[in-house]
């Protein structure tokens, strides 16, 4: 929603100051379309047309007498043709302009006024809607990253601070459908680019430093499907796309002087420096399911039937056919995670009477049973996707009658771990949120704000309740508003947990916004009798790989998932797993860190047990594949950090060197984590290089 307090007359804006550019080649029924959606939408909007279409074919374009019909020189190209547009806009005066494609259709009168009062309430210097092909609405906003010859094409990330509007994230990424200044648009393109053009106008606009803002509440059809089949011109058309986009990305790669390419959809593009581009897909491998690989096939399974509903007794099974036609293809992602695309026979686990047989079809994110993070991360920090973020990293802690008793402690950790944040230069501006849903629980806030006055803490009340899903969904819905900004964090937790003094700083390191969440896994102490552990010397802990109650994600990949689940009443610790199911499988993020912590323990439970976590109080079903992450320690971010060093400088420089300028650059040793994580990589090379040499 808009925030309250801007108000200005955004129809008037676009029917009288605005024009609509459509650049098209070879498909004037589609253009067609186009216009006449946006006449019905905007009547009398001044629309201009730029056309390099071959003079021979029939054209109803130039008969058309409301609007204005540029005539390229033939197959001009993309580039070309869109100057020319901007050009003509320009000139004829109009302060603002939408440009789009030939196949992309507008979605209504109400939602281009929005995105007009969008523009202007983000601070936009170019603003675009969502591109959406059959339903689907994928790769409209995220990341871009050149360095050293490589260009990094990372969709569907947020990781700019929020907008004022929650729909609108800044991006370096957006598609062909931009509402803007004609000035601001002027020259923007390459006019020797026929096709391949996408990528290096965001880099020009990257360059200029100019302001993106994707919204994804302005959805705009894409009917490419659609042209293509009418077009008698079709399969020269595509034809003539693909070879050009062969014989022009070399021209790109010389241009902005890469040789490397990883794009938004899984392929990486390398350039051997002649006159063509070596094309290597994602690796990739086609699995023909067989019996010596059913075990694969279970994990695709425990994934797939995570996502169903766990109450109406619809599990898949996988049925062993001897003429069944099951095949899975499987692409790396990341370091932690696949994709698996394919289909499968399966029978519905029902009662009889519904049963039936089909063929599934699969397109999953599979978890990697194991994962070096440290490398993950290193790389993502390479890339400079994780310097410098904005920090707000916010605690919900329910409360029932049973564990109250160790506010005060919890309370007492949090201001420990603020003190050790300030001493490394960690501004944390988050909030603590106590949730109290048992009124039997006296809590007072400002009594509590006097005895921890430099915690934010907040204390809220629901419904009398064993439901921890209702508790943690309304703190949430509090953070939520009280924060700006859309890649804010929060962490679940209980007041049975103990936690280190660099805790904060593990939960920054490893949420990040449309990336990865964290769930690290608890020691719980058998015989401590809530106490603190480490005043036990033979206490007896076991790592509890089934408990999923402390979660760290980003607010916006939690709103992607859809929120806390509150069916899973009955069932203390499901509503974690359950959203820890949905952001996994049903967003962007990729991982979600499973860690056994070091110094992270859990007081409570005297008689805790495996099987209690195990069968009894969790979702009626197989727990899904998760990735068990390695512990991220100080000594493995050193090494790895001196291995990507050593490659992206070319030098030969010893862990001991490299200490030696974390001294010099970062006093405090313990610090290694924020220091990596908060600080440029190159500011750390240039004083590595300055040292050695």
């Amino acid at each position: 929603m808009i925030k309250d307090g801007y108000m200005f007359d955004a129809e008037n804006l676009l029917y009288n100051a605005t024009a609509i550019g459509i650049k098209t080649f070879l498909r004037p029924s589609c253009a067609l379309e186009v216009i006449r959606r946006y006449q019905h939408f905007i009547p009398g909007v001044r629309i201009y047309v730029a056309d390099d279409s071959y003079r021979n074919i029939s054209n109803p374009l130039k008969a058309l007498a409301n609007i204005k019909y540029i005539e390229l020189p033939e197959d001009s190209g993309v580039g070309y043709g869109r100057n020319r547009l901007v050009e003509a806009i320009s000139n004829d005066g109009y302060e603002f302009m939408i440009l789009t494609d030939d196949d992309i259709l507008p979605p209504s009168r109400e939602e281009l006024i929005r995105l007009v009062k969008y523009y202007f309430v983000t601070k936009a210097d170019i603003i675009a809607g969502s591109r959406c092909d059959n339903g689907e609405c994928k790769r409209n906003r995220g990341m871009i990253v050149q360095q050293h010859g490589y260009l990094h094409i990372y969709p569907d990330v947020t990781l700019y601070n929020g907008t004022n509007v929650e729909t609108c994230h800044r991006t370096d990424i957006i598609q062909n459908i931009i509402f803007a200044k004609p000035a601001i648009l002027l020259r923007k393109w390459d006019d020797y680019l026929k096709n391949n053009d996408h990528y290096d106008f965001l880099l020009t606009a990257k360059q200029n430093n100019l302001r993106l803002i994707s919204c994804s509440d302005i959805l705009f059809d894409h009917i490419k499907d659609q042209c293509q089949s009418k077009s008698p011109h079709s399969q020269h058309y595509q034809q003539l796309r693909t070879q050009r986009w062969k014989d022009l990305i070399p021209y790109v790669f010389k241009k902005w002087h890469l040789h490397s390419l990883d794009d938004e959809v899984g392929n990486t593009v390398t350039f051997n420096g002649t006159q063509h581009a070596i094309i290597t897909w994602a690796p990739t491998k086609r699995v023909y399911v067989t019996s010596s690989n059913d075990t694969f096939v279970t994990e695709v399974l425990k994934v797939v039937n995570a996502k169903l509903d766990a109450w109406n007794w619809c599990r898949l099974i996988y049925e062993k056919r001897a003429n069944h036609k099951s095949w899975l293809k499987v692409t790396r992602i990341s370091s932690c995670a696949e994709r698996v695309i394919g289909s499968l026979s399966v029978a519905y686990d029902r009662p009889t009477q519904y049963k039936i047989r089909t063929q599934l079809s699969v397109d999953i994110k599979l978890p990697k049973p194991t994962c070096d993070i440290s490398h993950h991360f290193m790389q993502l920090i390479k890339n400079q996707i994780i310097t410098n973020r904005f920090l707000s990293i916010n605690y919900i802690v329910p409360l029932s009658g049973d564990n109250k008793v160790h506010v005060n402690r919890l309370l007492t950790l949090f201001q420990t771990m603020q003190s050790y944040e300030q001493s490394i230069g960690m501004n944390n501006t988050g909030r603590i949120v106590l949730v109290n849903m048992d009124s039997t629980i006296q809590l007072q806030e400002k009594r509590l704000q006097l005895q921890f006055p430099s915690l934010s803490i907040s204390v809220i009340r629901t419904i009398d309740s064993r439901n921890r899903a209702i508790a943690l969904k309304h703190g949430v819905e509090y953070i939520r508003n009280k924060t700006n900004y859309t890649d804010t964090i929060f962490f679940t937790t209980d007041t049975s947990l103990l936690f280190p003094k660099d805790f904060g700083l593990r939960i920054a390191t490893h949420v990040i916004c449309g990336v990865s969440g964290y769930a690290p896994i608890v020691a719980k102490c058998l015989n401590c009798q809530d106490k603190n552990p480490m005043e036990y010397p033979n206490s007896k802990l076991i790592w509890m790989k089934f408990e999923m109650n402390a979660l760290g994600f980003c607010l916006s990949d939690y709103t992607s998932a859809g929120g806390y689940n509150d069916q899973w009443s009955a069932k203390w610790d499901a509503e974690s797993i359950d959203i820890y199911d949905r952001i996994l499988y049903n967003t962007s993020v990729l991982t979600i860190n499973r860690i056994q912590e070091q110094d992270y323990y859990h007081s409570g439970m005297k008689n805790a047990t495996l099987r209690y976590y195990e069968n009894e109080n969790v979702l009626n079903r197989t727990l899904p594949p998760s990735t068990l992450s390695s512990l991220m320690t100080n000594q493995k971010i050193l090494q790895t950090l001196v291995t990507v060093l050593n490659k992206a400088l070319h030098a030969d420089i010893s862990q001991e060197e490299l200490i030696d300028v974390w001294q010099a650059y970062s006093p405090k040793q313990d610090a290694i984590y924020y220091t990596i994580m908060y600080k440029h990589v190159e500011q750390i090379s240039v004083a590595i290089v300055q040292y050695k040499y």
